[in-house]
């Protein structure tokens, strides 16, 4: 039996190093000028000595397992509590900011943990799940001093604990049977029980002032509650799934306004600002925040509205992004005022037809469907004349960086030049963001512009990220103009309306990296990664059904450069064909050969062929697939959830030509394997949901022969590897849903001979293995225990097993960087691990 995780590790600790880390942001606290983040189970502080680009002070993983929930500060005693599942420690924020606390306790109590509070230096409060508040002497060894309840044990999804101006304090749960309940903790009453929503409340708090209570639900509603009679005051509708997070704005005391600002974000992935105006029993949506991460759900958030101006999201992609709240220039003109302005008189059907804009001058030169030229300057009109030879027809164009405007009639040649060229394209992708009207690129990275909805936006293609966007009511025929520096940091965006000539100015204040201050992956789990034989790429197939593109650097951290949206279904396999050529398989049948350029040191990544389904309505899915390279193409193998085998000759001018098609039996096929036996030939690998894995002859493609057959495992074969020992032997190793690992040795005549056998290789199933060299390999299963195995001289040995940060983990590859070889392991999040080889 192997040993669990902690006996094995330390016979070879450095053997398995985590180094880098990507998953679900958990919990997000501003506290001054940091930024504290809960990165799964590691806690990252960013310090905003430039709100531009913060940088990184700590990044340590302190809890074992558990992730990170909830974060609070309490700024007088200047501690920070940080709570998840049962986990929780109190650290002097000082500490974390010079980064010299060495030993961070990690303290437990018998239930989940939905949110604490620092009393003072020497009390902390935990909300539990039951809602019940256990009270905790921080300076006697972390003893319980009591549990406080209200009598309404309420199993809680949510909640909060708060201390209101005049010291009382109060506690919002948030049960998962539709009601909010508000008690005292002083007199243990229960002040409120809210029950407006319809579904469990997954956030509720109650605002600083003390006089609003604030929640959220699964009903996709933010109802905002008086605090003094619990009286529902208003609903926000918006969000078109369940709601997350929940935060108010700070009251500021040099706005006078009685509006209550609020910001929420969920499931959706976008972030909307609310306003409540008293007297108004729907909550105003001020601001959206679309696609603000990949994939699904926003699990975190926090506000700073009166320090740094700042909203920031955390998402299941990985990702942390800041977002601006310093308010942008707009202008809306009358068109109608404009006649007045200037003193003349417009027809009744004129109208504005063209404008340019000479951003050195910050001027907009406007023509009239009348031939009236002027322009607007500095809130000012001033009239050029009238040209009738525009009255019927102009365009007003230019060039910005001669500051040269440029207006043209309906009197003017057609040039026709009959010179003859061809295009190859080079990237092509299917963008989820409405019309596109143009793009650009910019320090390598592609921007792109165009309409969704009633919104006007500006998005980073290649760090999948909206860097702008404006409620115009959306294209139509809609007449606007774009404008932006060489810097693409400043855009002014101008448009008619029916009635309004409209100027809006967005001044990027996140220059670097548009506010993205931690990088991510797919928002969903990841399925199977596969890495370039040159190391220099890496590709990624998520449950959201792209393929991510990725370079990955000496340090272990990823890259993304293309997220391709090509696939509608399931993602199944990814994997290298040559270093042009990869492809990837899914469910209904989709199978997509890619083919990859270089353009300079950017990877372009475009769809070569797909092959076609069967049926009108495919149902299949592709599990796997494998090739041999040949003359001008692939000899492909592709295997489906139907127990078929098919082989097609690839030609990568000509397309798909089904060679040969033959069904193993009535089983799913989970994977398979090119086989080289020497003097032998290609053999076909299968390992299948009965527990056999079968060996096929692939000498003749026409005729696939099978070869032998043995049942390795009680249950599916979810992973294979195969590698050649010291003898030149191939080895085959196995992994299945009996948590047990195989190793077999091909013998000369193409036999299975089982060598080794281990039935508790896991707690959970094994999903995949990936060799490493010298007879070591890398296995992942479910339980999140990633281990380095040794098959040496008959024995199979674990070496070293560590517990890893990615959840749902399913897939791991090698690579060699600085010749050195990593492991990329593949889940709910991505991770980079550190491998050394052990004599």
């Amino acid at each position: 039996m192997v040993p669990p995780e902690k006996e094995v590790a330390h016979q070879t600790e450095g053997a398995l190093n985590p180094i880098h880390h990507y998953g679900p942001v958990t919990a997000l606290r501003v506290f001054e000028n940091f930024l504290l983040a809960g990165y799964g189970p590691i806690l990252k502080i960013f310090q905003f000595d430039d709100v531009n680009a913060p940088q990184l002070i700590f990044n340590k993983q302190v809890f074992a397992k558990n992730k990170i929930h909830h974060i609070h500060v309490n700024s007088e005693t200047n501690q920070v509590s940080i709570t998840g599942g049962r986990s929780f420690m109190v650290i002097p924020l000082h500490d974390l900011v010079k980064n010299t606390y060495i030993e961070l306790g990690e303290k437990t109590i018998n239930e989940w943990i939905v949110s604490s509070f620092l009393l003072d230096a020497n009390t902390l409060l935990l909300l539990n799940s039951h809602n019940t508040v256990v009270k905790v002497d921080l300076q006697q060894n972390y003893r319980i001093l009591e549990k406080i309840d209200c009598g309404e044990k309420s199993i809680l999804y949510s909640g909060t604990i708060s201390q209101l101006p005049d010291g009382a304090i109060y506690v919002a749960a948030g049960t998962v049977m539709n009601g909010a309940i508000i008690w005292d903790l002083a007199s243990r009453k229960i002040k409120h029980n809210l029950t407006e929503h319809e579904g469990s409340i997954f956030g509720v708090k109650i605002d600083y002032t003390g006089n609003y209570i604030i929640s959220c639900s699964d009903d996709r509603s933010i109802k905002l509650h008086s605090f003094h009679d619990g009286k529902l005051l208003a609903t926000g509708w918006g969000h078109g799934s369940r709601i997350w997070s929940l935060d108010f704005f700070k009251p500021d005391s040099s706005n006078k306004s009685s509006s209550v600002k609020l910001v929420s974000c969920g499931e959706d992935c976008t972030m909307r600002i609310w306003e409540y105006v008293p007297g108004n029993e729907m909550l105003q949506q001020i601001d959206l925040k679309e696609q603000v991460h990949r994939g699904k759900h926003i699990w975190s958030g926090d506000v700073d509205n009166l320090n740094l101006k700042i909203a920031v999201t955390g998402g299941a992609d990985g990702k942390i992004r800041l977002h601006d709240l310093t308010p942008q220039h707009s202008e809306q003109i009358n068109v109608a005022s404009i006649p007045q302005a200037l003193g003349l008189e417009f027809a009744k059907s004129e109208f504005i037809r063209d404008y340019f804009e000479v951003p050195d001058y910050d001027t907009l030169v406007i023509l009239t469907s009348k031939g009236n030229l002027m322009m607007y300057q500095q809130g000012n009109f001033h009239s050029f004349g009238v040209y009738k030879e525009f009255s019927s027809f102009g365009i007003v164009s230019g060039f910005s960086e001669l500051n040269l405007v440029l207006v043209s009639g309906p009197s003017g040649e057609i040039c026709e030049d009959q010179s003859s060229f061809t295009f190859d394209v080079l990237q092509q992708n299917k963008i989820v963001r409405g019309f596109i009207e143009g793009g650009y690129i910019v320090n390598s990275e592609l921007i792109l512009y165009g309409f969704k909805s009633s919104y006007f936006y500006v998005w980073n293609e290649t760090k999948q990220i909206e860097i702008m966007n404006v409620h115009c009511g959306g294209s139509g025929h809609r007449h606007y103009k774009f404008y932006k520096n060489n810097q693409s940091d400043y855009f002014k965006f101008v448009f008619t309306s029916k009635t309004h000539l409209c100027i809006f100015t967005h001044q990027v204040r996140f220059t670097e990296n548009y506010g993205l201050i931690q990088n991510g992956t797919h928002g969903r789990e990841i399925r199977d990664i596969a890495i370039s034989r040159d190391n220099s790429l890496v590709l990624t197939s998520s449950e959201d059904s792209s393929i991510g593109v990725s370079k990955i650097n000496g340090n272990g951290e990823i890259v993304g450069v293309w997220n391709m949206n090509n696939h509608v279904s399931g993602m199944q396999k990814v994997k290298f064909l040559s270093d042009k050529f990869a492809a990837s398989s899914a469910a209904n049948e989709e199978f997509i050969i890619w083919k990859i350029t270089w353009m300079e040191s950017t990877p372009m990544v475009v769809e070569h062929a797909r092959l076609q389904p069967t049926k009108s309505t495919p149902d299949l899915r592709v599990m796997d697939f494998c090739s041999i390279a040949t003359g001008n193409g692939f000899l492909l193998i592709t295997v489906y959830s139907d127990s078929n085998v098919k082989v097609w000759d690839f030609d990568i001018d000509q397309g798909f030509k089904l060679i040969s098609s033959f069904f193993y039996s009535t089983c799913c096929i989970l994977n398979c394997e090119l086989l080289k036996v020497r003097e032998k030939g290609n053999y076909l690998v299968l390992g299948t949901t009965d527990g056999f894995v079968s060996i096929w002859d692939l000498a003749d493609p026409t005729n696939v022969v099978l070869k032998t057959k043995k049942q390795l495992h009680q249950s599916g074969v979810k992973a294979t590897c195969i590698f050649d020992d010291d003898n030149g032997d191939s080895i085959l190793v196995t992994g299945g849903d009996d948590n047990s690992i195989s190793v077999s040795r091909i013998t000369a005549d193409v036999a299975i001979e089982v060598i080794a056998v281990e039935e508790n290789a896991a707690s959970a199933t094994i999903t995949s293995i990936a060799y490493v060299g010298s007879g070591q390999f890398v296995v992942t299963s479910v339980d999140q225990i990633v281990r380095l195995w040794r098959f040496q001289n008959g024995k199979l040995t674990c070496l070293v097993a560590k517990y890893t940060t990615v959840a749902d983990t399913g897939c791991c590859e090698i690579a060699i960087v600085n010749e050195k070889p990593m492991a990329v392991i593949g889940g709910a999040g991505m991770s980079c691990w550190e491998v050394q080889e052990i004599v």
